[in-house]
């Protein structure tokens, strides 16, 4: 299949040279480049590292360019530099290329897109079981999720027909995602990254614009939530190989709106000693939305996993290593045979549209605990947008979200667009 991939795409590359050329793209010459940038400056009263860190000065600079260099192609650049420096001490200024991509489009059906970028897939709100392309960083301090996307050099050829469109990708290199990982006493942690020359790819079937939206997709590359071993007193991270086969769904009628996202992973490397070996999982996340009134919108989801076998970490005899196979169910979400959980999220609109306010929830039953985020945005004129939040993780102490209580904190930020 990993070369079935590739072939595709480029079958793609060969389908659309053949069509029909420019001419039909429209008459888009070279042009000066659209350049934008916003400039963040805000107050956390803690990181998303679980350290100590407290009252953290954050100042950012996000940048992003697009030029039309000629009649069919184009170039996308997103870049950001930024600073987290505590209340009276240093920070370290840092800084990174988010996108860096050239688009080729010889006609109105067909692009190839290759550089580095980044992507969202799944139609479910805020958590997408499809979602495979590219790892996130969980302790960024930023205040949307779609921030926190870690691109990848990637070839992405795309192929419309009426309302479905077909996309095959080549990943080149393996970003993996950032987590938080608390302290294990009397251990050490080492990364083990797998080699970049080994092929990664992805397909993908979407349909839009009827009287119900979805997709099909299958991945074959490596796993961006690190795995673990444990040899002695050194915790290895290391990243397996995964096939996911999944799909998503949506349906709006009126006020109302119904979506669903599913995948099942298949896992290659099952064996990782001294810990249970890891299984094939179900995800699953369905849910309805629906608006009253002019804006006020609420939207419920439930959760679900689902593996076919499950040994219980905790049966584990020797504490140490029992500690670290706990941490390692969290990580890799699989505490049980079955998960069962749900998301909420209420959001209301005020004056125009310019004043955003929302709350979001997330819990797993049985003992799994929550997260309540809180967050308002007021749009003080078409540059200006002030945002205050807080993020309050509770849970058991061998819990997802108890794991993650140190990290609960409270911000406030000014951005400036220009």
């Amino acid at each position: 299949m990993r070369g079935a991939l590739l072939v595709a795409a480029v079958a793609s590359v060969l389908w659309g040279a053949t069509e029909s050329r420019a001419d039909e793209v429209g008459e888009a010459m070279p042009s000066p480049p659209r350049l934008g940038a916003a400039l963040v400056g805000g107050y956390w009263s803690g990181s998303r590292s679980l350290d100590d860190r407290t009252s953290l000065l954050v100042t950012r600079l996000d940048m992003k360019g697009d030029a039309q260099v000629a009649r069919i192609a184009a170039i996308h650049f997103e870049g950001r530099v930024w600073n987290e420096d505590t209340v009276g001490g240093d920070g370290n200024t840092r800084g990174a290329v988010r996108e860096l991509w050239l688009a080729v489009q010889p006609t109105e059906s067909f692009d190839v897109r290759v550089g580095k970028q980044y992507m969202t897939w799944g139609r479910a709100d805020g958590i997408n079981p499809t979602d495979l392309v590219n790892g996130s960083d969980v302790t960024a301090l930023v205040v949307d999720d779609s921030d926190r996307k870690l691109g990848s050099w990637v070839l992405k050829a795309t192929k419309e027909v009426g309302g479905t469109s077909a996309s095959a990708l080549w990943l080149l290199n393996f970003v993996p995602s950032v987590f938080p990982l608390p302290p294990v006493s009397g251990t050490s942690i080492v990364q083990q990254l797998p080699g970049q020359g080994v092929r990664q790819g992805a397909v993908k079937i979407e349909r839009t614009g009827g009287a119900v939206d979805g997709s099909l997709s299958y991945f074959d590359g490596f796993d961006h939530t690190p795995d673990l071993t444990l040899a002695g007193s050194t915790v290895t991270l290391f990243y397996p190989r995964i096939r996911v086969v999944g799909g998503d769904v949506a349906k709006n009628w009126g006020r109302f709106g119904l979506r669903a996202e599913g995948s099942y992973t298949f896992q290659e490397n099952t064996v990782v000693s001294p810990f249970p070996p890891r299984q094939n999982v179900l995800a699953v996340v369905a849910g309805m939305d629906r608006s009253w009134l002019e804006y006020l919108n609420v939207n419920l989801q439930y959760l679900g996993r689902y593996q076919a076998r499950f040994v219980d970490p905790r049966a584990i005899t020797d504490p140490a290593v029992r500690s670290v196979g706990i941490l390692r169910s969290l990580l890799i979400q699989q505490q049980a045979r079955i998960q069962n959980g749900m998301s909420a999220r209420v959001s209301y609109k005020w004056f125009h549209e310019t004043l955003e306010a929302e709350v979001h929830g997330v819990t797993w039953f049985a003992g799994g605990g929550f997260l309540v985020a809180p967050r308002a945005a007021y749009a003080i004129n078409d540059n200006v947008k002030v945002s205050i939040g807080a993020d309050l993780y509770r849970g058991p102490a061998d819990s997802l979200f108890g794991l993650l209580k140190p990290n609960s904190l409270g911000y406030a930020e000014v951005g400036y667009s220009f």
